[in-house]
């Protein structure tokens, strides 16, 4: 099915060889319903470039390697009245396109996902996923979690702030529920992989986050605030 509105999909990377040929595999059966995808790249060392280009999307490159720079990047460059983030290391449901129009035409200018991290629901993990539904929480607005916006909305309110090298989402977000702007969690979940607890325990992966979440809200610079959380977690992105 075609849309009258073009969806701009924009995926920023960084060394993401292993993940990015699973997204774009599963993407690009959609461009015949008229999506755009547009893949920014930071500054990748390994594959990553490489495979990019053999698939149908738009490669753009930058030396910039924080996730703001390379999403406003791709705005810049996106033809569509709809813009969807999206990380790499996520899969949204095959009804996305479908989820996203019928949210546009229901007057929301902007929302995301419930979140499911990893192919099963289990234990801890789930409990991290329940907590994304509630639009009120300051866990919610993770990119993990995705985000559609309308383009006009996403100028007005200045695009991602360049100086947030960590926690651009919620910045983003945040200044979204400052305006009068119909936003949405939709009752779906995009799954998100668990590649972090794969390689770090589970409590200290929720004290890296509620550090993190804390200094954001306390306004601590996103310079410090990405140095604890990377001496913390690896991989941190």
């Amino acid at each position: 099915m075609l849309y009258t509105m073009q969806l701009s999909v924009i995926i920023p990377v960084l060394n993401e060889e292993k993940l990015l040929p699973g997204l774009l595999n599963f993407l690009v059966d959609f461009l015949s319903e008229g999506i755009e995808i547009i893949v920014v790249d930071g500054g990748s060392k390994d594959d990553t470039i490489s495979i990019a280009k053999s698939y149908p999307v738009l490669l753009l490159e930058t030396i910039k390697s924080n996730r703001a720079s390379q999403l406003n990047l791709g705005a810049k460059m996106a033809k569509g009245e709809v813009l969807y983030f999206l990380h790499v290391d996520t899969m949204p449901p095959a009804s996305f396109i479908q989820d996203i129009f019928e949210q546009r035409s229901a007057g929301y200018e902007s929302g995301s996902y419930r979140l499911q991290l990893g192919e099963q629901k289990s234990g801890l993990l789930a409990i991290n996923s329940f907590f994304t539904k509630f639009r009120w929480l300051i866990f919610q607005g993770g990119g993990d979690q995705s985000l559609f916006i309308g383009r006009s909305t996403f100028e007005k309110i200045g695009g991602y702030n360049d100086s947030y090298v960590i926690m651009e989402d919620f910045d983003l977000v945040r200044r979204l529920w400052k305006h009068p702007i119909k936003t949405v969690v939709m009752d779906k979940t995009i799954v998100v992989s668990n590649r972090k607890y794969q390689t770090n325990a589970y409590l200290k992966v929720q004290m890296a986050n509620l550090i993190a979440f804390s200094a954001f809200k306390l306004g601590v610079s996103p310079v410090k605030i990405k140095s604890w959380y990377c001496s913390m977690l690896h991989p941190w992105r």
